[in-house]
């Protein structure tokens, strides 16, 4: 399997799972020591949890990369909080990066920062081609150990990161991810707008929020394959004239 996906709670990898499978894609169950694991043969995929927060996704996703060493694709699956008035509960934000808002690296004063594998080029193909109800969005993605649920904290935040979305566990994976030299990404679907009623309406999208963050998954991943064919595609022989 080429790509792992890691949801940071197991509700999450459950939806993506239900979703995958009403895509008419066989999901098994693989053996594994401390966590349960999936296999999606059609989809190059295998699926896991991470935890919450970026120390637990960081182990788990280290791990991963050490017990599957076939994988060259690391997804950061989940839900987040909306940030900003452009973007509304259940779109989808793909990251272009991921910023870890609540580090500081040492005498630099900067937020580290973990730049993902998706180009605005594909993004835009993504865009052009994918009929759904949701929006689909490109750019930052805020990570950090911290709920985020006031408006004054939310545009806080905005201010200072540009991100489209606020989530927890992305710098985790993409620090993993750059310290075993792996393909980063992160896709959220927005549960809530991190204000006062996040955890009410967290609990109310998470499914759909998931399902839509998924679809936007599968689509990305269908359409790789089909490039891949394309250009394993050789030409046909042409009959001898002579």
């Amino acid at each position: 399997m080429k790509t792992l996906v890691i949801c940071p709670l197991k509700k999450e990898l459950t939806e993506f799972l239900h979703t995958v499978r009403s895509c008419q894609h066989k999901v098994f169950p693989l053996k594994a020591s401390d966590r349960a694991v999936y296999e999606v043969p059609s989809l190059g995929v295998i699926a896991t949890t991470g935890g919450h927060g970026k120390v637990n996704m960081a182990l788990s996703t280290q791990k991963m990369i050490l017990d599957y060493s076939r994988v060259e694709n690391v997804i950061c699956l989940g839900t987040a909080g909306a940030l900003g008035t452009s973007v509304k509960a259940l779109d989808v934000v793909i990251g272009c990066h991921t910023v870890e808002h609540d580090y500081k690296t040492p005498f630099a004063n900067k937020s580290p920062q973990f730049k993902t594998s998706v180009s605005m080029q594909e993004f835009q193909k993504l865009k052009e081609s994918l009929e759904e109800p949701f929006r689909v969005y490109f750019g930052p993605i805020a990570s950090g150990d911290e709920n985020i649920t006031s408006n004054d904290r939310a545009k806080e935040l905005k201010v200072l990161t540009q991100a489209l979305a606020v989530a927890w566990e992305g710098a985790g994976t993409g620090r993993a991810c750059k310290k075993h030299n792996k393909k980063f990404y992160e896709i959220r679907g927005l549960s809530d707008t991190a204000n006062s009623e996040a955890s009410f309406d967290c609990a109310k999208n998470l499914p759909k929020a998931m399902a839509n963050a998924t679809k936007v998954l599968l689509h990305l991943i269908e359409k790789g394959q089909s490039s891949k064919a394309e250009t394993e595609r050789q030409p046909e022989t042409l009959p001898d004239l002579y």
